[in-house]
């Protein structure tokens, strides 16, 4: 788990390295509001710079936290991070001012909250309800369409969704042997690892900035 947030980490300081070296080069800055809609919401924003011709790159980190929708209690204690790594091609379309891309994104999200639910202890001589912290892990891979229309000469929202698979682990913290979860487990995903596809969408507001060689 270390050593891919490291990858990622790395790959992003590489590539902001590299970017810094070219010439006059566009350089945005961005908030992805889109994000505190989420059932895990997060405050999330960005960068995005120019590596050559038509292929750009974003990065975008977001802090998870319960106190950022009315669905979450505090005693929830819901935490996390998410990190995207998006690498774009923009296309010609009809206006300068409607840019239009296609990308692949990598998505990791990593957040830990409390459970509880109701078990039966000692072969249902009693029943008790049992808070545990639960973590889940998600790496998502996707294919996205994206358009950014200009409100000015510098700013722009951008619109984008697409399509791809992710891979969810869950770890919940350890009770002990006597205890048997009760009821209905039908909608209650167990500790494991899971495959599903993916579904990616959402609005950015971006700014358009520039950085000159050697900044």
């Amino acid at each position: 788990m270390k050593k891919t947030i490291s990858t990622i980490l790395f790959i992003s300081l590489f590539s902001i390295l590299f970017a810094q070296k070219q010439e006059k080069r566009p350089f945005q800055i961005k908030w992805n509001f889109s994000t505190l809609a989420n059932y895990m919401p997060s405050i999330q924003g960005g960068v995005q710079y120019q590596l050559f011709d038509k292929f750009h790159l974003q990065h975008e980190v977001g802090f998870i936290s319960g106190a950022f929708s009315p669905f979450w209690d505090l005693e929830d204690k819901l935490f996390g991070l998410r990190v995207n790594n998006t690498l774009k091609y923009y296309v010609s379309t009809f206006s300068s001012k409607v840019p239009l891309y296609f990308g692949l994104d990598i998505f990791y999200r990593r957040n830990s909250y409390q459970t509880q639910w109701l078990y039966s202890m000692y072969d249902e001589s009693y029943f008790e309800i049992i808070s545990r912290n639960r973590k889940k892990q998600v790496i998502a891979g996707s294919l996205i369409l994206g358009f950014e229309p200009y409100i000015s000469e510098s700013v722009f929202l951008e619109f984008y969704g697409g399509l791809g698979i992710r891979q969810l682990i869950i770890k919940d913290q350890a009770i002990p042997e006597y205890a048997k979860i009760s009821g209905s487990t039908l909608f209650r995903q167990s500790e494991g690892t899971y495959f599903f596809p993916n579904i990616t969408m959402g609005i950015r507001i971006g700014f358009v900035l520039y950085q000159n060689k050697g900044n």
